[in-house]
């Protein structure tokens, strides 16, 4: 017969190994956790890394009215023109023509990219969520060309 202590050891001895696989179980989770943890880090910091390209190239800037965005293109000087299908204009021109013949599309929210030392800007109609509703831009804002460096005119005889 099986006395009742040996019973009882056998049944700690059960519970104890259970206890060490539970131990064992949760140090690797743990290590998981700490590889998973180190793994996020990473990824976040390339995400944010990804973020600072974009808004390198094209950076985002808060919804305007088509009436501020042109008045700012305005402000940029003498030279800047804006292009839409084969029509151009300066700021001002499509700003009176505006004004005089649709006020209401000057209330209109815009997205204004600011043409750089190297490309071109643009202006894009914006929704309610702040993003582009089409990738082609109301305008695109051409910046000034210096003398010579237009295109010559071939109807021209020199």
């Amino acid at each position: 017969m099986v006395s009742p202590e040996f019973c009882c050891q056998q049944e700690i001895a059960a519970q104890m190994a259970g206890i060490s696989q539970l131990l064992l179980h949760r140090q690797r989770l743990h290590q998981k956790l700490v590889e998973n943890q180190a793994q996020l880090i990473t990824l976040q910091a390339s995400v944010s890394g990804l973020r600072a390209d974009i808004e390198k190239v094209l950076p985002v800037h808060a919804p305007l009215t088509l009436q501020a965005s042109l008045e700012s293109v305005a402000r940029l000087g003498y030279g800047y023109l804006l292009a839409s299908g084969s029509e151009i204009w300066t700021a001002r021109e499509l700003l009176f023509c505006f004004q005089t013949m649709q006020p209401l599309s000057l209330k209109i929210s815009v997205a204004l990219v600011l043409p750089d030392a190297i490309s071109d800007g643009a202006i894009y109609e914006v929704g309610e969520d702040r993003t582009t509703i089409t990738d082609a831009p109301l305008f695109s804002i051409e910046r000034p060309r210096p003398p010579g460096r237009h295109l010559r005119d071939p109807w021209r005889v020199a």
